[in-house]
């Protein structure tokens, strides 16, 4: 089973994007956080929230506003559950100066961002707006709220920490 979850204070937007594409399937749930009345004061706070609620051996995490299908989705599991020492994988990531490596496409019309990938790639960080852990790893290193007290870099924290403890973004 494979979790979805995104935290979003813009309901048209979530319908408009995230959700155009991806609904409540067989083999994953979809866990939406309502923040439109700011009850969440973190993204950490809230991502932490959602990864509670998570059936899922995936935890993938998600803006609002990005298009992804289904089999995105299942690929990034994938990836997850059987790259070893796996920690963060995401749709984009960078592994140093200038050299930002992605699954994504931005604008109208949709252009590559960064160099395109279709295999993983190790990096440093990975880009917010979608990315995934296994539900093992966030469960011994949940996103760290103290750090984060925030709405920005969630992410990087945590590639950067689990970098430091062994695994592999």
């Amino acid at each position: 089973m494979i979790s979805v979850i995104c935290v979003y204070n813009d309901r048209e937007t979530l319908r408009r994007f995230l959700l155009r594409d991806l609904r409540e399937g067989d083999d994953y749930e979809l866990i939406l956080l309502d923040n439109t009345t700011h009850r969440f004061s973190s993204a950490a706070g809230a991502l932490n929230h959602g990864a509670e609620m998570a059936t899922g051996d995936t935890l993938i995490f998600a803006h609002q506003d990005v298009h992804v299908k289904p089999e995105a989705i299942r690929r990034m599991a994938s990836y997850s559950s059987s790259l070893e020492d796996a920690g963060v994988v995401g749709a984009a990531g960078v592994a140093g100066p200038f050299r930002l490596f992605s699954t994504m496409k931005q604008g109208d019309p949709p252009v590559d961002v960064g160099r395109r990938i279709e295999a993983p790639v190790r990096v440093q960080t990975v880009d917010e707006c979608l990315f995934a852990l296994p539900s093992e790893v966030w469960s011994r290193h949940p996103f760290d709220e103290e750090t984060c007290s925030h709405w920005h870099l969630y992410a990087v924290e945590r590639c950067l920490a689990l970098k430091k403890r062994g695994y592999s973004i």
